[in-house]
């Protein structure tokens, strides 16, 4: 893991030290979401995700980043009903390189600090029923699992 990651995980976990777990490789739940939603190179096809909210922002603003991701995520659990204190995974496709099981609620308000990582973040229910994604180009969205 690289050092900014470990880093972070360190920092989430003593600020949240009740609430935030950080252990184990990605690549399950990596190998879960190409099974689950339609996947061109290594991302979602949001284009193939019916109803999916897809939104564009500025990664080089990092202020207006970080706003428009919390903004999607207030937007998302505002119309889907989903509480802040819902435990969601975070994955990163590179400097965080372990599993953090974190409330809904946590992420939203340290999502400026997810964002400072250099990765792709996808934050995924337990069952990965749904998912957000982050770029490091600045693309947010949501959806839900398509049905087989």
């Amino acid at each position: 893991m690289s050092t900014v990651g470990r880093e972070f995980l360190e920092e989430l976990a003593r600020r949240h030290q009740d609430v935030v777990q950080a252990g184990g490789a990605p690549d399950p739940y990596f190998r879960i979401l190409e099974r689950r939603f339609p996947v061109v190179g290594s991302k979602i096809d949001w284009e193939r995700v019916p109803r999916a909210i897809v939104r564009e922002t500025d990664p080089q603003d990092p202020e207006r980043h970080a706003r428009d991701a919390a903004t999607l995520l207030l937007d998302v659990v505002e119309a889907e009903g989903i509480s802040e204190e819902r435990v969601v995974i975070a994955i990163g496709d590179s400097a965080m390189e372990k599993v953090v099981s974190l409330p809904l609620g946590v992420l939203r308000a340290s999502i400026r600090d997810f964002l400072e990582l250099p990765q792709h973040l996808y934050v995924l229910s337990e069952d990965a029923s749904w998912c957000f994604s982050f770029t490091m180009e600045g693309d947010l969205a949501f959806g839900h699992a398509p049905k087989p």
